[in-house]
């Protein structure tokens, strides 16, 4: 579901008797500046969710910073999320040309 600037996805699985479920945000507050969060949700295992906030630097270059937690148990495959944040705290800077 998107209403102007804020986007908001909801899945919601049952695989092989396995509930799943994953909300996913973002908000674009219009100066260049969007935040991001999410959770999901699993039977039987740790939750998982994070926070996130890119910037458009302007000129190709954009600054995302994130915190990502998949529990006690971590996470397999390292990554949270619709943006595959990575666990734990992580500055980015990108750059295109």
């Amino acid at each position: 579901y998107s209403a102007g600037a804020a986007s908001v996805t909801l899945d919601l699985q049952d695989d092989q008797g396995t509930s799943k479920t994953a909300l996913d945000g973002s908000y674009d507050l219009g100066n260049g500046l969007t935040v991001y969060a999410g959770v999901y949700v699993e039977e039987n295992t740790d939750d998982e969710y994070y926070v996130a906030a890119g910037y458009d630097l302007g000129g190709g270059a954009s600054l995302l910073v994130s915190y990502a937690d998949a529990g006690a148990a971590g996470n397999a495959d390292d990554e949270v999320g619709a943006g595959d944040y990575q666990l734990g705290t992580t500055v980015e800077l990108s750059f295109a040309f």
